[in-house]
């Protein structure tokens, strides 16, 4: 009696034993596969220029030169939510305190410094369509450097040390100075403000140029196109590139690793369950 219930507790725990293995094979199984899959795709990813600079989406991009810095707010997302993507040229640009090569997710909220021979774009995401809340993009401690921004459907409110920029479907550019901001509209209209007058406000409209020293606007002026080409013809020194997965590569990745799985289980099972065609010892098999 007593030997019937050890042998059926010994079996009990040979079973728990056999499904231990049995799912931790499973699991290495599936590790495996996932290994092999994160292998195909990644050997699909390869890094391009970005072609079209001028393409925006409905929250607009920036673009920023270097020596320049800022930091970005964008009203209709939390603050730890993504609100677009950095793209990046050379290798000092600084994103909240990390070095970013070539592109990065954006968060809500962050800080962006380009250092020598480097610039940036900021392409943001429109409007929350969930929340409902007015697309309102907040730049601020931009302290020095040229901008090129594209505001599309969004509000962007733009702060330098002497000003405060509202724009909304316009594309403008901005040189910020330690004495004074200048301000090139290249199409649509925007709202300057001084930080000594808040309230009081002058439109700047397409073809002008306005500069505001501490607490002075002063008369915005015609600008010619020479002018406004010399103005931002730093964005054409610096190429932009970003990461993306060439499929065709992904799936002939695919068909070579399954083509070398299937030879190697060909040659396996034609061995009697060995890779190699030697035949099976059996000196030390049975006795």
């Amino acid at each position: 009696m007593y030997k019937f219930k050890a042998d059926q507790t010994s079996c009990h725990r040979k079973l728990i034993n056999i499904s231990r293995y049995s799912a931790t094979d499973r699991l290495h199984r599936w590790l495996r596969l996932l290994l092999l899959l994160s292998f195909i795709v990644l050997a699909g990813c390869k890094t391009v220029p970005l072609q079209d600079r001028n393409y925006t989406d409905s929250g607009g991009f920036w673009e920023q030169s270097t020596s320049s810095q800022a930091r970005f707010h964008h009203q209709a997302y939390d603050k730890n939510d993504e609100i677009g993507v950095l793209y990046t040229s050379g290798r000092n640009t600084i994103l909240n305190g990390s070095a970013i090569n070539v592109s990065s997710d954006l968060d809500n909220h962050s800080f962006i410094s380009n250092g020598p021979h480097s610039a940036a774009r900021l392409e943001f995401k429109g409007e929350d369509e969930d929340d409902g809340d007015t697309c309102v993009i907040t730049i601020d401690r931009f302290n020095w450097g040229d901008a090129y921004a594209d505001t599309y459907d969004c509000w962007y409110h733009i702060k330098t040390p002497h000003a405060l920029l509202k724009a909304k479907n316009a594309i403008l550019h901005i040189d910020v100075t330690s004495t004074e901001t200048e301000v090139v509209v290249i199409s649509g209209a925007i709202k300057v403000f001084t930080h000594g007058d808040p309230v009081q406000s002058i439109d700047v409209i397409s073809d002008q140029e306005v500069i505001i020293s501490h607490q002075t606007i002063h008369r915005p002026r015609s600008i010619s196109p020479d002018e406004v080409w010399k103005r931002i013809s730093w964005r054409a020194q610096f190429q932009l590139y970003k990461t993306v997965i060439d499929w065709r590569m992904v799936a002939q990745t695919a068909v070579t690793v399954g083509m070398v799985a299937a030879i190697i289980a060909i040659r396996i099972f034609a061995g009697g369950g060995q890779l190699n065609r030697y035949p099976r010892s059996h000196g030390f098999g049975r006795f």
